[in-house]
């Protein structure tokens, strides 16, 4: 389940963190609320930390969906860079066959440390530090 998903307007970064079990309706309702939120427009950087997911509750075919939806919002995502983080190997799995179905527009990478992904993302060291402090703060 998604456990938080915010906009640190300040840092120009969209934070989700998922736990648990993570259903289809659950992750096209949090596609819906990033493209609906007000705010997503100032957003640069998105960091989806999965790494306390125990299972997506979705086959290969739901990705595709997600995917499509995601297409479907391409001018809303444009120029903005997409971390995940994950530690379980068919939650990467399912993340990388949701890289490979988005068109290219949409940066996407996949990472198992939030260090990575922050670096990756080309985040400032404000907010680098900022996301790293509150790593353990949970909803």
């Amino acid at each position: 389940m998604l456990e938080r998903q915010e906009v640190l307007l300040d840092h120009r970064l969209l934070l989700e963190r998922w736990a648990g079990r993570a259903t289809v309706d659950e992750v096209k309702q949090a596609l819906g609320d990033q493209v609906g939120n007000p705010d997503f427009s100032e957003v640069r950087f998105i960091l989806s930390d999965e790494r306390r997911v125990e299972d997506f509750d979705f086959a290969a075919s739901d990705i595709r969906e997600f995917a499509k939806e995601a297409a479907s919002s391409l001018e809303a995502y444009e120029g903005k860079r997409w971390a995940f983080v994950i530690d379980a190997t068919r939650t990467t799995a399912l993340v990388m066959l949701f890289r490979s179905l988005l068109e290219s527009e949409i940066e996407v990478q996949v990472f198992s440390t939030l260090e990575s992904a922050l670096t990756w993302l080309g985040v400032p060291r404000q907010t680098f530090e900022y996301v790293m402090d509150r790593e353990d703060e949970s909803v």
